[in-house]
């Protein structure tokens, strides 16, 4: 957004050089309605995150797999629970664990990394969705077998 002010004002500012009241007063004006614009737009990205609890959300059919060196791709089946709103969007807290092969008790932890999809999933529905994660320089690649927890940090929705 300050991309589009800024050059407007530096206009401003230029073309009444003579005028330097009016510019500064120009200049306090833009300066007030990005601060609004931008506080509008937080707000309204906080109620489209706090429309549907996480608990209406049902995630099924999981899978992570290893894309490439640190990168892991997430793919499941995401079921809106709620009668009002449309799913947009989901942000994810996944885990990795490095166990040894047959013993699923005795694991190390291999990673932690977020990851956000852009689905859309009407009120009852369900649909595909993938999430690229990507687990950092440090990561290493697991020796045993292959264990994740997921977390669903955030549901972003609007109302259909």
């Amino acid at each position: 957004m300050l991309w589009l002010i800024a050059p407007v004002v530096i206009a401003v500012l230029l073309f009444l050089r003579g005028f330097r009241k009016s510019a500064l007063g120009v200049l306090v004006v833009a300066v007030i309605a990005g601060a609004v614009v931008y506080y509008l737009n937080e707000r309204a990205q906080e109620r489209a995150e706090t429309r549907i609890p996480a608990s209406e959300i049902s995630l099924e059919k999981v899978a992570v797999r290893q894309t490439f060196d640190a990168s892991y791709e997430l793919t499941g089946r995401l079921k809106n629970g709620s009668s009002t709103y449309q799913v947009t969007g989901i942000s994810l807290n996944v885990k990795l664990r490095d166990c040894r092969k047959g013993n699923a008790t005795q694991c190390e932890a291999a990673g932690e990394a977020a990851g956000q999809a852009g689905i859309t999933v009407p009120p009852g529905e369900s649909r595909d969705f993938t999430v690229t994660l990507y687990f950092g320089k440090g990561h290493r690649a697991p020796k045993g077998t292959l264990a994740w927890d997921y977390e669903i940090e955030s549901v972003t929705a609007k109302r259909q």
